[in-house]
């Protein structure tokens, strides 16, 4: 991805417009003459928007316990080499310092090991895990069409990740749930996309 396309996802990531992120992403690698990852357009993770707030609840019931929570934080797992699962770790903090440094946000108080199982587990984008373990497996990053391509919808799973999480917390402020006013940083491990996206 060129510095001009990733600086302007970044910045609609900034402005809460993940939609033109996405379609911005999306047309990246449609025109990428390397297709194997052409699979990733058009997939979306919203069917699991009801599972993760019965998740994210959970985690936030179990966290409160603990600690007066003030920021939440998830994270996937470095997927692009562990294609085996795909999931998100979810973090709770007594603060909220922002993004200015995001470096806090590795200094958690409290992390889903608690809640019934480790890792919200990422569904529905199977063919693509497929695509990157024969990639992995077979050495494709060798290639540097094929090393773009990848990184390319890398960026495209962390948007639809996003989504996701914005959807969860609509959904938790439509509900009333107690986490819904909690900001909501989410990421990925390895940042694939340089912007960490604040699910308001």
């Amino acid at each position: 991805m060129t510095d001009s396309n990733s600086e302007k996802i970044q910045a609609f990531v900034a402005d809460n417009q993940l939609d033109k992120a996405i379609a911005l992403a999306e047309r990246v690698i449609t025109k990428n003459r390397i297709t194997d990852f052409a699979p990733a357009v058009g997939k979306s993770l919203l069917p699991l928007t009801d599972s993760l707030v019965s998740y994210l609840d959970a985690f936030f019931a179990k966290a409160a316990q603990e600690l007066d929570v003030k920021a939440l934080y998830a994270e996937m797992n470095g997927f692009t080499i562990n294609y085996d699962r795909w999931f998100v770790d979810v973090f709770a903090f007594d603060r909220d310092e922002g993004l200015e440094d995001p470096d806090w946000l590795a200094d958690y108080n409290y992390a889903n090991h608690s809640v019934p199982e480790e890792g919200f587990t990422i569904t529905g984008l199977e063919e693509i895990q497929a695509v990157y373990e024969d990639y992995t497996d077979n050495e494709k990053w060798e290639n540097a069409r094929a090393e773009t391509a990848a990184e390319d919808a890398a960026v495209l799973i962390v948007l639809r990740l996003q989504e996701l999480f914005k959807a969860a917390k609509e959904t938790a402020h439509a509900r009333q749930l107690a986490w819904a006013a909690m900001p909501l940083y989410v990421t990925a491990h390895d940042h694939y996309l340089g912007a960490i996206y604040v699910a308001a």
